[in-house]
């Protein structure tokens, strides 16, 4: 009877302790999570430095010489045309900015097949442009809203970019004793820690290399190819090509499909024809080229698994869900497997 009253004494103990600790450690979540992400992406890149500097704080600054690089200059850059675009769309959607694309669709050949499938469907051209409208204001408005919240707390950013930096830091040049000691608390046998560390490794890399980072070119791939043919806010649909990419089958083409109709419309044949070309040769092509190379033989999560971790870590962590949801999922999905196999064991 005593023991288990100090059980469950030393139970609640370890519980409050825990609930106070994460109380403590919430605020820092955001940079902690960027940390681990980045840590993850550019471990490679510091195995390189390492390579030939022969010292892991060289090489840990080196790496997060680069990593500074990129997130300043071009990132930070990126975010600020995608928060004036997405301004500008929403002012042009409030002002009626479709109409003048429905009235171009209503004087050509499109108009014929567009109002078969709406006659088909029976929707009527008017409720279809106010749906659209609609449906396109409240999506940038919450984009919009998101955005301008997150530009508009420089201190809060930069104090948050400052500890991701210094946590990163540490992760990289301790990266190996960290993981070592967290698989101390594991409890596994050393050969299933050993299958875990491969398993996780193999889906991290297929999850992040495979997919979001070839989603990444494919959006650059797209933007700029936007920006060339004179689309309307070309950084905006950029991200929504790499967001695109992680659907099953027809991926990148929800996007730039519409595009080329749309310079179709707008702009001629000629510039629609360049972006079919752009985008089956260029945009969609570099699903198959890349991806083979970058994930190989290793296990892979569903694509469908990842379009969703993708769009729910945005909506829960912001910007780095994008690389921090698929993570948590491929973790999730490996320790799920181990005890899977754990199990097969014992019977």
């Amino acid at each position: 009877m005593i023991f288990r009253f100090n059980s469950l004494v030393l139970f609640v103990i370890t519980l409050s302790l825990g609930y106070l600790s994460f109380r403590i450690m919430q605020p820092f979540i955001i940079p902690i999570a960027w940390a681990v992400s980045l840590a993850i992406v550019f471990y490679p890149l510091y195995l390189f430095f390492f390579r030939y500097l022969k010292s892991t704080v060289t090489s840990s600054l080196a790496t997060l010489a680069v990593i500074i690089g990129i997130i300043i200059g071009p990132f930070s850059y990126f975010l600020y045309l995608l928060a004036i675009e997405l301004s500008h769309m929403l002012s042009e959607l409030q002002a009626g900015g479709l109409e003048g694309l429905f009235q171009s669709a209503s004087d050509s050949r499109v108009a014929v097949a567009l109002n078969k499938m709406l006659n088909y469907f029976g929707i009527d051209q008017v409720e279809a442009y106010t749906s659209a409208s609609n449906s396109l204001k409240d999506a940038l408005k919450n984009l919009a809203v998101g955005l301008s919240t997150g530009v508009g707390n420089v201190f809060s950013i930069g104090l948050d970019f400052v500890i991701m930096i210094f946590i990163l830091f540490f992760f990289l040049k301790d990266g190996s004793a960290i993981m070592k000691a967290a698989s101390e608390y594991m409890p596994f046998s050393a050969d299933q820690k050993k299958k875990l560390t491969k398993q996780v490794k193999d889906i991290v890399i297929s999850t992040l290399y495979g997919s979001v980072i070839v989603a990444m070119v494919q959006g650059v791939l797209g933007g700029v190819a936007y920006w060339l043919l004179g689309v309307p806010s070309p950084v905006l649909w950029g991200m929504l090509t790499s967001i695109a990419a992680f659907l099953p089958l027809v991926g990148a083409f929800v996007v730039w499909g519409p595009v080329a109709a749309y310079l179709f419309i707008q702009s001629g044949p000629v510039y629609g024809i360049i972006m079919v070309v752009t985008g089956v040769f260029a945009i969609s092509m570099m699903d198959n080229l890349l991806r083979p190379l970058l994930i190989g033989g290793r296990t892979r999560m569903p694509v469908l698994v990842i379009f969703f971790s993708v769009l729910g870590g945005i909506k829960l962590f912001g910007l780095i869900g994008f690389i921090a949801g698929p993570l948590v999922i491929a973790l999730f999905m490996s320790i799920v497997n181990m005890f899977r196999n754990i199990q097969h064991e014992v019977v």
